[in-house]
């Protein structure tokens, strides 16, 4: 998803992060994945969620659904 990070800003670790987000991990299986407290992982989702616009992960599959159907019929 490098297109959401270019047009929303994110840094690489957060890209990292929304990957791991959309396939379902909890914040205790990103944590051990990244060698990162919860805490810290908190703070990244915290960070996404403020830059797509987003309060819940729900939302933020939403979007990210959207997203990608509006590439699609703009043929990107």
């Amino acid at each position: 998803m490098p297109w959401i990070t270019r047009e929303y800003g994110l840094t690489k670790r957060e890209e990292v992060l929304l990957s791991l987000l959309e396939k379902g991990a909890s914040n205790k299986e990103i944590a051990e994945q990244e060698c990162i407290s919860v805490n810290t992982v908190k703070t990244h989702i915290t960070n996404i969620y403020a830059k797509l616009g987003v309060s819940s992960r729900d939302e933020l599959a939403q979007k990210l659904r959207e997203e990608l159907r509006g590439r699609k019929r703009a043929g990107l």
